[in-house]
Formats: structure tokens, C-alpha cells, sequence
């Protein structure tokens, strides 16, 4: 179980008996007290709990069902007329093999599940022109989970892979980079020996000159 808080864009048109109305409806963003995780298998059998009191709610509000998938609008199941208990679905779920139980309440049932009923439903009620979502359940593939598991197992193995890879490549540079300052440290002592040695060498030229200018005055 989790509670997100859902905020759903400007729904500009859904479907209700064969007719398309085309009207502007706000969508509240509201607390979802209760967003279920099902995991279900091809065929199975499920009902989905609305926390609305059809009988009570049902009297200033219509109630209805939604079905949304990632990147989609969400789209219009079945929804309540007026203080009765009558309802219809639209035509894209009106296969019989969706239904809706009215005893006190407005659960949602599917039956034989198929891979297209994978998605959120959401149990809301309608006044005015406002949507407010108060329950739901996020439908997931048995199937799907596996493979997820094994995308998580891959990306992990791969990140892993990458970061001993780097290790590896940054402890190259660093030892190529340790061997560079090696080398160019060599080469600057060698130069400020060679420096040294000038001095001496000019100082000997020197002396060896006031040699010769001594001699050639004790000659004359």
C-alpha cells in the first residue's frame, strides 16, 4: 500500500452513453487514501474497493470509475446517474466482462483479465464540473514483475561492471601521471647540476687570462 497525491490535468472529453460530450472538467487534486498494488495472472478474477458509499454519495454526486495508462488521458469505465443505483458503462469497457456492485457500494469488478486491463484505476465522485479520486488500484502482469526484477538485476550488474571499469582506468592515469613526475623531476635536477658547473668554468677562464697578461708584462 501507498498514498501519492495525484494531480491530473484538464480532461477535455469523455465518452457516456454513445455520445461524446465535449465539456470541461477539472480534475481535484486530492489525498487517495488507499492505492493498492494487484498482481494478477491472464484469466484471473479481481474486484477493485471504492471508498464511497454509493447510496449516500450518490445523492449530490455521480460516481464513476477511471482507467489510466503511463502518457494517456485517463478514460471514463462507468459512471452512476443521479440517487439510484443505475450506472453505465462506456462502450470500450461495455464487454461484460467489467461490473460494478451496487450493494451499498461501487466496486469494481473484472473478470478473465487480459494484458490490455493492465493499468491505474482510480473511484472518484463528479459534482459539477470537478473529478475528485478518492481510491484505487495500480493493475500489474505477474509476467511484468519478473522481467522488471531482471531489468534491476541487469542495470545493477552493468553499473557494478562500469564502476571497477573506472577504478581500473583511473588507477592507469594515476600511475602514468605518478611516472611523468618521475621523469620531469629527473630532467630538472639534471639541468640545475648543468647549471652549476657554468660559474666554475668562467671563473678558470678568468684566472688563466690574468696568467697570460701577467706574463707578457714580464717579458718586456
Amino acid at each position: 500500500m501507498f498514498k501519492p497525491k495525484l494531480k491530473f490535468v484538464t480532461l477535455k472529453t469523455f465518452t457516456v452513453a454513445n455520445n461524446l460530450w465535449i465539456i470541461s472538467v477539472c480534475l481535484k487534486t486530492s489525498d487517495i487514501s488507499e492505492l493498492q498494488m494487484k498482481t494478477v495472472k491472464h484469466g484471473d478474477n479481481i474486484t477493485i474497493k471504492c471508498d464511497l458509499n454509493m447510496a449516500e454519495e450518490n445523492k449530490n454526486n455521480h460516481l464513476a470509475w477511471y482507467k489510466q495508462n503511463f502518457g494517456k488521458l485517463p478514460e471514463n469505465i462507468v459512471r452512476s446517474f443521479g440517487d439510484t443505483k443505475k450506472y453505465r458503462f462506456d462502450p470500450a469497457f461495455n464487454s461484460g466482462r467489467f461490473s460494478i456492485n451496487v450493494d451499498g457500494v461501487f466496486d469494481l469488478s473484472i473478470n478473465e483479465i487480459k494484458e490490455d486491463d493492465v493499468g491505474t484505476y482510480l473511484c472518484g465522485k463528479i459534482s459539477t464540473s470537478i473529478i475528485e479520486f478518492v481510491s484505487g488500484a495500480l493493475l500489474m502482469f505477474e509476467e511484468n514483475n519478473h522481467w522488471i526484477v531482471i531489468a534491476l538485476a541487469a542495470s545493477t550488474i552493468i553499473l557494478a561492471i562500469m564502476v571497477v571499469l573506472f577504478g581500473i582506468l583511473f588507477k592507469n592515469q594515476m600511475k602514468a601521471h605518478i611516472l611523468f613526475q618521475a621523469e620531469h623531476s629527473t630532467i630538472l635536477n639534471y639541468a640545475a647540476v648543468r647549471f652549476t658547473q657554468k660559474p666554475s668554468s668562467s671563473t678558470t677562464c678568468r684566472v688563466k687570462d690574468s696568467q697570460d697578461v701577467y706574463a707578457q708584462i714580464k717579458v718586456s
